[in-house]
């Protein structure tokens, strides 16, 4: 096993990349382009993502989750989502999750981790149960994670 494996969820940096938001049929909604901006300080795991689209908008979400030793990432009222990580210990990552402010809407997050610096995430979101989207991301790491302010 590759080492870097071991450190999923440890260690952060910076990634670009890729969104596709999809239909279940497949059919395109839209595509953007994505800047990840993660650390971690001490227990505490700290995420920003830049969203941005060909039309020049741009939006930011910042993420904060319990991290464990393990890597495991546990998030709740601290943060915009519930949910919490499970590593496989093979390169890839599991992330169930909900959202705060949007009732009856659940993700099933994918994670590959292909190399140090290549990743690939699925999401597969439910709207009362129901599939309603899916969003294939390819993704790039760039930097190392930035040191704690």
């Amino acid at each position: 096993m590759s080492e870097f494996r071991k450190d999923i969820g440890k260690t952060g940096g910076i990634w670009e990349g890729s969104y596709r938001r999809m239909r279940p049929d497949g059919s395109l909604i839209e595509e953007f382009a994505s800047r990840q901006v993660s650390r971690a300080a001490g227990d505490t795991w700290h995420e920003q993502i830049t969203y941005r689209w060909a039309d020049g908008r741009s939006k930011t979400m910042d993420f904060v989750a319990k991290l464990r030793a393990d890597g495991v990432h546990e998030y709740d009222e601290d943060s915009l989502l519930r949910g919490r990580t499970y590593l496989t210990g093979a390169g890839q990552v599991i992330f169930p999750y909900s959202w705060h402010d949007k009732p009856g809407v659940n993700v099933l997050e994918v994670q590959h981790y292909i190399r140090a610096d290549k990743r690939t995430r699925v999401w597969q979101r439910f709207d009362d149960e129901n599939l309603t989207e899916l969003m294939i991301i390819q993704e790039r790491r760039v930097a190392d994670a930035p040191e704690p302010a």
